[in-house]
């Protein structure tokens, strides 16, 4: 994959393993160089199909959980090949927020249809926020955008950069 200014995109190393405090002290580090997008579905994901979509695509999950009708998730990927260092110092780090905007008694997040991506219930609305950092500031878009078109399939609705 290229980036806009001709430049190869870096590779994403799959099945990278990062302790939650080291994610937690790079995520920190990286505040400067954040990319927020935002999404509207109409049910809440099946949090193992959107955890098995982001590993097919390199992204480790580092920490899940849910409270209420919240549900939050912290993934990595390893950025390797040409261009990075390739010590495991690259990474670029995703924050997913799911709120269940209809949440009352029931079912928590995850509950639905284990045949497809999204869960079950209908007329439900869930906002997504995918917020994505990066320590190297012109990976930080391209990388974001090859894992938003996932996410846009992963929870049913179009992920554009937050107001």
């Amino acid at each position: 994959a290229d980036r806009a200014d001709g430049g190869a995109l870096p590779e994403i190393t799959a099945g990278t393993a990062i302790a939650p405090s080291v994610f937690e002290a790079r995520w920190v580090a990286c505040a400067a160089h954040s990319r927020e997008l935002r999404a509207t579905a109409r049910a809440m994901p099946v949090q193992e199909a959107v955890e098995g979509a982001l590993a097919q695509l390199g992204m480790v999950c580092i920490a899940a959980g849910a409270v209420g009708g919240t549900h939050k998730a912290y993934y990595a990927a390893e950025i390797g090949g040409a261009g990075a260092r390739g010590d495991g110092e690259e990474l670029l780090m995703l924050e997913l927020v799911l709120v269940d905007e209809t949440a009352g008694p029931g079912p928590g997040p995850g509950a639905g249809d284990a045949a497809g991506p999204q869960g079950g219930g209908g007329g439900g609305r869930v906002s997504a926020t995918a917020t994505f950092r990066c320590a190297h500031a012109p990976w930080l878009r391209p990388l974001s955008e090859r894992f938003a078109t996932a996410l846009t399939y992963i929870v049913g609705g179009d992920f554009v950069d937050a107001p």
